[in-house]
């Protein structure tokens, strides 16, 4: 079940204590469609940029991912899946 209304939810932080300061991220996904599923993850660093994932399956496949990074780029890939035999 989904108990807080998203698919998936993490918090991250990469440091401890006054370290963590600034540092964390949380990130949620969103099962969107039965082949769309859509990532943001929010840092709360100021010198950081928001993350987004979208992951789109044409077939069983093929996918496409759009991202855009923390620095800003926006990125776009296509993964092909075939058996090696």
């Amino acid at each position: 079940g989904r108990v807080i209304g998203v698919d998936t939810f993490s918090v991250d932080t990469s440091g401890v204590g006054a370290e963590a300061s600034g540092k964390t991220r949380v990130t949620v996904g969103e099962q969107v469609s039965r082949d769309l599923f859509v990532t943001y993850s929010k840092s709360f660093s100021s010198e950081e940029e928001d993350l987004i994932f979208i992951e789109y399956r044409l077939s069983p496949r093929v996918t496409v991912m759009a991202s855009r990074d923390e620095k800003g780029y926006f990125g776009l890939d296509i993964r092909f899946r075939r058996k090696i035999r």
